[in-house]
């Protein structure tokens, strides 16, 4: 859960710190640079990359490394920052991931080095030095040949995951290599080492450093194979559109959750030209993702069950990856990801594409990682998301779910292009989303008032609610079916940002053991937008009320009586299937307005980073 970037070019520190600024997302706990002017020059700070400006001397270094940290390792200060200094302070290196036997190394081979930090990283310079070391000892001579030499030494004795770049006094060159944690290449005017294309400039040439790889640059990139075969290199033009300006809001996660209605419109227009392959016969759909994109897979279990009879298993992706999973016959994995990096679904779609299940990817972010790892993928088009809380991405991820659950339809109903494809001699089908019928029943007026959703009027009518609550140490949140979805996605927006403790749970499992923390000082929210689940929801209202509790209730119903609730939150009528998606917003901003009450950062809160990238 880090940003690491490399930039061989002129004003090399300058472009690594804008670089940095871009994969601060991915971390911001601590941060550092190290460049080349003279010897190495390293540079750390805790906290954003601006305190890390603040310290940088002027300099017109032509090679630097740089780091944005989630520590994993070790507390988040400046000891612990990246980059890492070997003991002689002749290499210089920066490292997303985990090296697992970082204690074992030391022992065997750095028992004599004074290490300076907590981390595991510390360990790669010093084994680099090490080994480079030790072949000038043997041979008398001290060849630049040797760095590369002890560069390849090094990464075959790491065990864990890595992706790494390092720089020395001895030469100009950047050494790279990655296991199981991403690196892109950049060649352009600059040269650029990066975690992924979010830190490129706004135009290059790029290539996806494959899994197992190592290399260095020079004038120009040399990758190899982890048994040293020459990799050939074809590059990917790339064109940056990631809007990283606030506009006229205080904060990326109140300008996102304004963007929802036009992020829906967009995924729309996009999914009509959309077209993929997926298996014919599918008998059974895995979703394995992470987080909100979890919560987001629960609501296509159920769009995918009740309207296309296909079952689904959902399953969060570090289970997944710990479990003995029984793979059916035509299964079909579904494999979501706001930004197609996260560590553990990438894990998961490996382990399931080794079991022979044919993956789809679902997110919003073009080539990244999970696009050249699935056979097939959906892009959503949300938008950059910037803020680590997720809002409109969530969104967009319910309408890319409920278009494949109509897609699934048309499977089973027969209106589909064949298409025969190299995937084990399986047959496969050419999805078009505008040629597909329309078999779920909404209407072009109900997706058009949720492509022009008036976000202010919902946060209007929220405001003296925020106040009323906000310094308030608990909350419950209820609801069945889609509803209690709902309130495991809002109890998740609600803790990550504000740090207040809440807990999602079915209206049904009130009696079960939850009842018995409900008195005066609760607070419970209630999700009812379901029509036929109303008089099972209102039982779970009265049983908080009746014990003293405080009710908020979301609904869209006005024929209720809801008298004894404490507030109710009035939601847009909809058809059904769209609910989950305004339903959620309110929670989005309350989530919004109690964080900054609170004096809190909603776009970056503590201990957590936007990609997560170490499992």
């Amino acid at each position: 859960m880090c940003g690491i970037v490399s930039v061989k070019g002129k004003n090399a520190t300058s472009k690594t710190i804008v670089s940095l600024k871009k994969l601060e997302y991915r971390g911001y706990d601590s941060c550092g640079i190290a460049y080349k002017s003279g010897g190495l020059k390293c540079f750390k700070a805790k906290g954003y990359i601006t305190n890390l400006e603040e310290k940088l001397p002027s300099n017109r270094s032509k090679i630097a490394i740089g780091h944005t940290r989630w520590a994993t390792h070790g507390k988040p200060n400046e000891i612990n920052s990246h980059p890492h200094l070997s003991a002689d302070g002749k290499f210089a290196c920066v490292h997303n991931g985990i090296i697992e036997n970082y204690k074992e190394l030391k022992k065997s081979y750095l028992i004599d080095v004074k290490f300076l930090s907590d981390t595991d990283t510390e360990v790669i310079p010093n084994l680099v030095e090490y080994f480079y070391n030790l072949e000038v000892k043997i041979t008398g001579q001290n060849k630049l040949d040797y760095i590369k030499i002890a560069f390849e030494k090094t990464i075959k004795l790491l065990k864990g995951s890595f992706a790494i770049a390092i720089i020395n006094e001895y030469d100009d060159n950047i050494y790279f290599a990655r296991h199981s944690s991403p690196l892109v290449l950049s060649s352009g005017e600059d040269n650029i080492i990066c975690s992924d294309i979010n830190g490129l400039m706004n135009k290059s040439k790029v290539f996806y450093l494959p899994d197992d790889t190592y290399g260095y640059l020079d004038n120009t990139f040399h990758v190899f194979d982890k048994n040293g075969t020459v990799i050939d290199i074809k590059y990917n033009n790339y064109t940056s559109n990631m809007d990283s300006s606030l506009g006229n809001f205080p904060h990326y996660m109140l300008k996102e959750i304004y963007e929802i209605p036009s992020a829906i419109s967009e995924t729309y227009k996009h999914l009509r030209v959309s077209k993929f392959n997926l298996p014919k016969n599918i008998s059974k759909i895995l979703f394995v993702s992470c987080g909100t994109s979890y919560h987001s897979s629960l609501m296509a279990k159920k769009y995918i069950e009740t309207h296309a009879k296909i079952p689904c298993e959902c399953e969060i992706a570090s289970e997944y990856l710990s479990n003995k999973n029984l793979v059916s016959p035509n299964t079909l994995g579904v494999f979501i990801s706001q930004s197609g990096e996260t560590a553990d679904t990438l894990k998961s779609l490996e382990k399931a594409k080794s079991q022979g299940v044919y993956t789809l990817a679902i997110t919003n972010v073009e080539n990244s990682h999970i696009t050249h790892m699935a056979d097939s993928t959906v892009l959503m088009s949300a938008g950059a998301e910037i803020c680590v809380a997720s809002t409109k991405a969530y969104t967009t991820q319910l309408f890319v779910l409920i278009e494949l659950a109509n897609y699934l339809i048309n499977v089973s109903k027969g209106n589909y292009k064949s298409n025969k494809v190299d995937f084990g001699n399986a047959e496969t089908i050419r999805v078009t989303f505008s040629d597909t019928k329309k078999y779920l029943d909404y209407t072009s007026k109900d997706l058009a008032f949720l492509k022009n959703l008036d976000i202010s009027k919902i946060d209007g009518a929220l405001e003296s609610l925020a106040e009323k609550i906000y310094t308030h140490k608990t909350f419950h949140l209820i609801g069945k079916d889609y509803d209690y979805v709902t309130a495991m996605e809002g109890s998740l927006k609600i803790k990550e940002i504000s740090y207040i403790f809440t807990d999602a749970y079915p209206c049904g499992e009130l009696k079960h053991g939850t009842l018995s923390l409900i008195d005066e000082s609760s607070i419970v929210f209630v999700i009812m937008t379901e029509r036929e689940l109303v008089s099972k929801t209102v039982n779970a209202i009265h049983e908080v009320t009746s014990r003293g509790g405080k009710v908020i209730v979301l609904t869209q119903f006005d024929d209720l009586d809801l008298s004894d609730c404490y507030y109710v939150i009035r939601l847009p009528k909809l058809h059904q299937l769209f609910m989950p998606i305004v339903s959620i917003i309110p929670f989005h901003l309350l989530s919004y307005k109690i964080t900054t009450r609170l004096g809190l950062n909603p776009d970056k809160p503590r201990n957590l980073a936007k990609s997560v990238t170490v499992e």
